[in-house]
């Protein structure tokens, strides 16, 4: 089970991919040491789910963990986008 930090920064990795591949510059960068955690190197099923005011805009994942966890949540970022 990943803690709440490791959570937040798999939420500021989402938010980051997404405002770059739009062209923007991330307002809340991750630093590469908090990626190099093993625990989100690990392979584990992933979904990414996208509101905006409170209405759902995307959501995709898998449930079997086929890559790195920070690689899903970059790949399923960009898809739920």
């Amino acid at each position: 089970m990943l803690t709440q930090e490791q959570g937040q920064v798999l939420v500021r990795l989402a938010r980051q991919t997404i405002e770059e591949q739009v062209g923007l510059a991330p307002t809340d960068p991750v630093r590469p040491e908090e990626l190099a955690d093993p625990a989100l190197q690990q392979r584990r099923g992933v979904f990414v789910t996208l509101n905006k005011r409170g209405m759902l805009r995307g959501c995709i994942g898998s449930l079997v963990g086929v890559e790195p966890l920070v690689e899903g949540v970059r790949r399923n970022a960009i898809n739920a986008a």
